[in-house]
């Protein structure tokens, strides 16, 4: 089995831009449904995480531009595409 490999720009993201694994994890979990709807709740159940950091994480997406707040929902926090600076390493 041939080894999938990251992009640079990927990679460079990586290193330059997410500030612990949980970061990553939230980025990725957010994306693979970006029409979900997450609070600091869910989050933090599923990357098993206190609900305090969950919270923060979100708040952490959000002042990156990565997540957006729901709106007048008020109900969490959505997966915001960014491809002006994240357009060869991420897809979709």
């Amino acid at each position: 089995m041939e080894k999938e490999q990251f992009t640079d720009d990927l990679r460079r993201f990586i290193l330059t831009s997410v500030p612990s694994v949980p970061y990553l994890e939230a980025i990725l979990l957010m994306r693979g449904d970006p029409s979900a709807c997450w609070d600091a709740a869910k989050v933090a159940a599923r990357l098993y995480v206190p609900q305090a950091h969950a919270a923060a994480l979100l708040q952490a997406l959000q002042a990156a531009g990565i997540a957006t707040d729901d709106g007048a929902r008020g109900t969490g926090h959505r997966y915001q595409r960014r491809p002006s600076n994240w357009t060869n390493c991420w897809t979709g």
